[in-house]
C-alpha cells in the first residue's frame, strides 16, 4: 500500500483518529490508580507518618459523617488531597470524632507522610489502622484503569486494521446492495448467535456502564459514592441495560422473521418452453 493511499484512509477515519487520541487520557488513570495503592499502605506505615490537630472547617452528613480540615506543617497549609489534585475534599470521621466536634471541639487528629504531607487522613479513634474502604477503592481503581487501557488498545487495533489493511473493524456484510432493514436483520442474526452473555458483556457492560463509570466516578463523582461502590453500580446498570437491549433486538428481529414467513412465496419465473407450450 502507498503513502498516498493510507493518507487518504486516514482522512476517511479522522473521527474516529480523533476520538480514539482523546481517549488515551485513561491510560493516565493507571499510574494515578497506583499511586493511591501506595499512598494507602504508606499512611498505614507507623514510621512514615506524623500526626497532627487540623482545624475543622465544615461538617456534613452523607454516606458518612464527613468533615473538611487544614493542617500547617512549616510555612504551607495542606488540606485532604487526592492523586488527581483536588484539595479540600471531605473526609469520613468515627462517630466518636463526630460527636467531640459537634459539641464544639474545633481540631480533629490528622496522620499525613512526613515525606508529602499532601497525603493525609483523619486518625479515626475507633480503627486506628483506617479504613478497610479506603484500600478496597484504590484496587478497585487499578482494575477499572486497566479495564479501560484494554478497551482502548483493542479499539486501536481495529483503526489500525482499517487505516493500514483496509479491513473492517468487525466482519461485515460483503454484499453493498440491500436495505438499512435487511443489514440489521442479518447483523443481528448474526450477533444472536453468539448468545446473551457476550452481547450483555460486550454492549452493555464495557460499551456503556465503563465509560458511565469513567465519566461519573473521575469527571462527575458523586459525594455519596465510593470508587468501588461506583464501579460496582455501573457494572450492574450495564448488564441491566445489555439485557433490556438484547430483549428488544430479540422481539423485534423475531417480528420480522414473522413478517417474512408470512409474505408469499415468490412465484418461479416462466422459462421460455413453457412459454412456447401455453401457445
Amino acid at each position: 500500500m502507498s503513502f498516498r493511499q493510507v493518507l487518504m484512509r486516514i482522512g476517511s477515519h479522522w473521527v474516529g483518529m480523533l476520538i480514539w487520541l482523546c481517549a488515551s487520557c485513561v491510560l493516565l488513570l493507571f499510574p494515578v490508580s497506583i499511586k493511591g495503592v501506595q499512598n494507602v499502605r504508606a499512611l498505614e506505615d507507623t514510621e512514615q507518618v506524623a500526626i497532627v490537630q487540623a482545624a475543622v472547617q465544615q461538617t456534613r452528613i452523607l454516606r458518612h459523617l464527613e468533615v473538611q480540615y487544614v493542617f500547617n506543617v512549616g510555612s504551607r497549609t495542606y488540606s485532604r488531597e487526592d492523586e488527581l489534585g483536588r484539595t479540600n475534599l471531605w473526609s469520613e470521621v468515627s462517630e466518636a470524632d463526630w460527636s467531640a466536634i459537634r459539641s464544639g471541639k474545633a481540631t480533629l487528629a490528622v496522620k499525613y507522610l512526613v515525606k508529602d504531607p499532601r497525603v493525609n487522613h483523619p486518625l479515626l479513634s475507633d480503627r486506628p489502622g483506617g479504613l478497610s474502604s479506603d484500600i478496597a477503592d484504590a484496587y478497585t481503581g487499578i482494575f477499572m484503569s486497566c479495564l479501560l487501557a484494554v478497551i482502548w488498545i483493542l479499539c486501536g487495533v481495529g483503526l489500525l486494521r482499517s487505516v493500514i489493511w483496509g479491513r473492517p473493524w468487525i466482519r461485515r456484510n460483503q454484499q453493498n446492495g440491500g436495505s438499512k432493514q435487511e443489514k440489521w436483520f442479518e447483523r443481528w442474526g448474526n450477533s444472536r448467535q453468539k448468545g446473551p452473555f457476550q452481547f450483555v458483556l460486550t454492549a452493555g457492560v464495557l460499551a456503556w456502564g465503563m465509560p458511565m463509570f469513567c465519566f461519573m466516578t473521575y469527571l462527575v463523582p458523586h459525594p455519596k459514592l465510593s470508587v468501588q461502590q461506583s464501579a460496582m453500580l455501573w457494572s450492574a446498570a450495564g448488564v441491566g441495560y445489555g439485557l433490556v437491549m438484547w430483549f428488544v433486538q430479540e422481539h423485534r428481529y423475531r417480528n420480522e422473521m414473522a413478517r417474512r414467513a408470512a409474505l408469499p412465496a415468490p412465484s418461479a419465473p416462466l422459462s421460455e418452453n413453457s412459454i412456447w407450450k401455453d401457445h
